[in-house]
């Protein structure tokens, strides 16, 4: 189901994986999310009632409703796009020499922009604009990518970034910003007109674009220039960090309750006696402890554990702790985390 994204883990410093799906199989996942020990989930769903959401907040996930992203095409075939309203804007490929130039503007239009990633105050707002503009440069003089700049004079004004695939007719609206000191100019339309244009003229049948729901703005503009609503996803997080178990491993063994009280409470208690036992430094007490059973725990029965402790990183209060438990077929059948609140 899961996918580690490279480039994000790359970024973040932490084990981000990806997944969009039709459907959820909460039990599927949470064990992916075990054994991958994957510190952020990042899942697209079909937007509307999620009931294999609610199942991984049964299972003591805590997903974040990250956003919403609302997909439009329009029909290069029949849609004849309008003559610009800037017809002096020079727009052009961009090339290296405009990197300087690309990045100011990268760093201006998203710097507050509401995306998934700000949504998880894991993920450092300076980290996630360099995000961008990776994203952008990446189109410049690549293969089956394209960027584009709208110069006024020696500025540049705004950007287009898309992707194609000549082989399916297809190509795909990436990345647009206009600078905040011609926004009032209509060259983000102009863009869009021009990025119309120029796939129409080689031959591409279906241009798709997508935003977040609340980016009512371009999608006006959108449905004037001959572009239909297609397709709504959600966008989840799970901060799971169980790459803390991979980082910095701890062993122990659990002998299981002979009279069948292996609940998630008894996990939670033994789960603090081995935070209490071990050798690591705690500023604070440990608060929030929850577990939860991907299967029942068998009466007697010995089991593994294996915890983890995070390195210290923005967002998080305290230190975290996470813990996964295993049987002798070293299957994960349960697992649990907490943090340390700091003294005041």
């Amino acid at each position: 189901m899961l996918t580690r994204a490279e480039l994000e883990s790359a970024r973040f410093g932490l084990n981000v994986a990806r997944a969009s799906v039709d459907e959820i199989d909460p039990g599927a996942l949470a064990r992916q999310l075990i054994e991958d020990r994957v510190d952020i989930a990042i899942l697209r769903i079909p937007a509307g009632p999620a009931p294999g959401i609610v199942s991984l907040q049964a299972l003591g996930f805590s997903p974040i409703h990250a956003d919403t992203l609302v997909t439009y095409s329009c029909d290069l075939a029949r849609h004849a796009p309008r003559a610009l309203f800037n017809p002096s804007l020079d727009i052009r490929p961009a090339t290296p020499g405009d990197v300087p130039g690309i990045t100011a503007l990268v760093e201006t239009v998203f710097a507050e922009y509401p995306n998934h990633y700000r949504a998880n105050p894991l993920l450092p707002r300076e980290d996630i604009v360099a995000g961008y503009r990776q994203w952008a440069l990446s189109h410049i003089d690549a293969d089956n990518r394209t960027c584009w700049v709208a110069c006024v004079g020696d500025r540049i004004a705004g950007l287009a970034c898309s992707a194609f695939d000549s082989r399916t007719g297809t190509c795909q609206g990436v990345l647009h910003g206009v600078s905040p000191d011609f926004a009032r100019n209509r060259i983000y339309t102009d863009l869009i007109r021009f990025t119309q244009n120029t796939f129409r003229e080689r031959g591409l049948s279906t241009l798709e674009i997508s935003t977040q729901v609340g980016n009512l703005r371009v999608q006006r503009v959108w449905a004037k220039e001959g572009f239909t609503f297609e397709s709504a996803v959600d966008t989840y997080h799970l901060n799971t960090l169980f790459g803390a178990i991979a980082a910095s491993p701890q062993q122990f063994t659990l002998l299981a309750p002979d009279h069948g009280d292996g609940d998630a409470g008894w996990l939670c208690r033994r789960f603090l006696d081995v935070i209490a036992e071990a050798d690591q430094p705690r500023p604070g007490k440990m608060v929030d402890c929850r577990a939860s059973l991907l299967t029942e725990i068998e009466s007697g029965a010995t089991y593994r554990g294996s915890v983890g402790w995070t390195r210290p990183r923005p967002g998080l209060s305290g230190q975290h702790v996470v813990c996964v438990l295993r049987d002798v077929r070293d299957e994960p059948v349960a697992w649990a985390s907490a943090s340390c609140a700091l003294d005041s």
